[in-house]
């Protein structure tokens, strides 16, 4: 009987395959598919191997057949038959074992069977005081290999000439000076439960405290006992606790008559007895932004420049009267590339923000506008005139009545005449006139 691993996929032999009336000559040419293979896992019904397979003939009558992870899903027996036509029955036997009792056997050494201890030496072990380790009995005294109890004390008495090694061993009365070494502790040994506070304050140089009361910018706290104003101030406040914990703010005041820390900005919720570490202040002097060599200080400001602002974060009130004068625009600085499309608009000005007298005689000659500024101007559209325009009348309105008297409709009776509007048949406006062969005379249109 072959052994199978359980739920795991196994390409078998299944032959001979012999012809099912000389019961010699092996059967090379079967056609065996899905249908044709049947299953019956340790004891249940009969059924067909789970995938889809026409088997491939290998050689002298056998056959290889896959069984996959569904094939093998059951541990125990496992009987695989064949009754094809032309040929005798052929069956083979296999028992699935877990995985890890496969393993074990077969596997290399990759895993290892589960034993679980009931008796030793036909005595029943005795349930554990604690999950996982055996009670076991110690033989009290001084002889050798006896354990000395003495006052409370576990001495090893003559174990061995000269002890070396020793394991599990929970308590230890001395060590040997440079007995622990780097390569003694294991990895992770030394987590946070294991490092008292006053040791991680040694280490940061940190102080740490727990609040008596505080809101969401200060924190009060009685053990406080430095007494100048401002000590901490500039110092980092991390919240250990609660639902600050994590939360990290600058400390911007110290009051060392009521140890109260002022800190910003607010946190997401008032402090209360929420324990605190202070990282203390330091400084740093910056010689690199993104790999760049930073520039000077300008009168002691960073020298930046800004590629992007919030909409709107400069408004008028920002800016103080007069601090924007022509110096303040190097030559040239501000020119038709500069300003958007449409950017300068009517809702640009305050109503009179820009009057005859803020425009200095002569300041827009040929050379202020660009050749695209008078293109603009000149290619604004004129629309038809609905009435004559009054003296008082816009440039463009002035110029649309010139172009309209050039261009359309007019005609002529004894007393009136009419212009006409660009459909030819609608009256624009009339004028009377009169003609006693000495004087004609055309009045205002209307």
């Amino acid at each position: 009987m072959r052994y199978l691993k359980q739920s795991t996929s196994v390409d078998v032999g299944i032959g001979p395959f012999l012809d099912q009336t000389d019961g010699f000559t092996a059967e090379t040419a079967l056609t065996i598919t899905q249908p044709d293979i049947r299953l019956k896992k340790n004891g249940a019904a009969w059924a067909q191997k789970a995938a889809a397979q026409t088997l491939a003939h290998e050689e002298n009558g056998w056959y290889e057949v896959t069984l996959d992870a569904t094939d093998t899903d059951t541990i125990g027996h496992l009987l695989v038959a064949i009754h094809e036509s032309g040929a005798l029955p052929v069956w083979q036997e296999y028992h699935v074992l877990a995985a890890n009792v496969y393993d074990s056997l077969f596997g290399a050494a990759t895993d290892k069977l589960d034993v679980n201890v009931e008796e030793w030496n036909t005595t029943t072990v005795p349930a554990e005081h604690t999950a996982g380790f055996p009670v076991v009995t110690i033989k009290d005294g001084t002889g050798t290999g006896e354990i000395n109890t003495n006052a409370g004390a576990v001495a090893l008495v003559d174990l061995v000439t000269t002890t070396t090694t020793a394991t599990n061993v929970t308590t230890v009365n001395g060590l040997a000076a440079g007995v622990i070494t780097a390569t003694s502790i294991a990895t992770g040994a030394i987590d946070a439960d294991a490092i008292a506070l006053d040791a991680v304050n040694e280490i940061t140089g940190s102080v740490a405290g727990t609040a008596d009361s505080g809101s969401t910018t200060t924190v009060v706290d009685t053990e406080r006992t430095e007494a100048d104003t401002d000590y901490w101030k500039g110092s980092l406040i991390t919240f250990t606790s609660g639902t600050l914990l994590g939360q990290t703010r600058l400390i911007t005041a110290f009051n060392a008559g009521t140890d109260t820390i002022t800190f910003a900005p607010a946190t997401t919720v008032a402090v209360g007895t929420h324990t605190y570490r202070i990282l203390p202040a330091g400084r740093a002097d910056l010689h690199f932004w993104l790999g760049s060599i930073v520039n000077a200080l300008v009168s002691g400001r960073v020298d930046a420049s800004v590629g992007a602002m919030a909409a709107d974060v400069i408004t008028a009130a920002a800016i103080a009267n007069g601090a924007i004068d022509a110096a303040t625009f190097a030559a040239g600085a501000i020119d038709a590339a500069a300003i958007a499309n449409g950017a300068i608009d009517a809702a640009t000005f305050a109503a009179g923000a820009i009057d005859a007298a803020a425009i200095a005689t002569g300041a827009i000659d040929a050379d202020a506008l660009a050749a695209d500024a008078v293109d603009e101007i000149w290619a604004k559209t004129m629309t038809e005139l609905s009435a004559v325009p009054a003296i008082n009348a816009s440039t463009l309105a002035a110029l649309s009545w010139v172009f309209t008297l050039a261009r359309n409709k007019i005609q002529q009776t004894s007393s009136v005449q009419t212009i006409f509007k660009d459909d030819t048949t609608t009256t624009l406006a009339t004028a009377g006139v009169s003609d006693d062969a000495t004087t004609f005379q055309r009045n205002e249109f209307v």
